[in-house]
């Protein structure tokens, strides 16, 4: 009857205490894409956090597309694009 009791108040405990997570990161996705709207695969893709100066980078994959996770919550970030032949934005 105790180790029932003990059992059935620790699984309470624990179900609190995972109810509090929070998530404490943040993701920027997008796509990349020229003139014709299609996307450019390869095209270099650079987060700054401005507060702090982390910088986070990728590359577009297939059709343009990027995501960049796990950043800093918050912001402002400043995104630079780069590819080859383009104009860097």
């Amino acid at each position: 009857m105790k180790k029932q009791l003990l059992f059935s108040f620790l699984i309470a405990v624990f179900s609190v205490v995972t109810s509090f997570s929070q998530v404490t990161t943040s993701k920027i996705q997008g796509l990349v894409s020229d003139n014709n709207s299609e996307g450019l695969f390869g095209a270099n893709v650079i987060a700054k956090h401005m507060p702090t100066g982390t910088v986070a980078g990728t590359m577009t994959l297939d059709g343009g597309r990027y995501s960049l996770p796990n950043l800093r919550i918050g912001g402002p970030y400043t995104v630079t694009i780069s590819y080859i032949g383009f104009r860097t934005v």
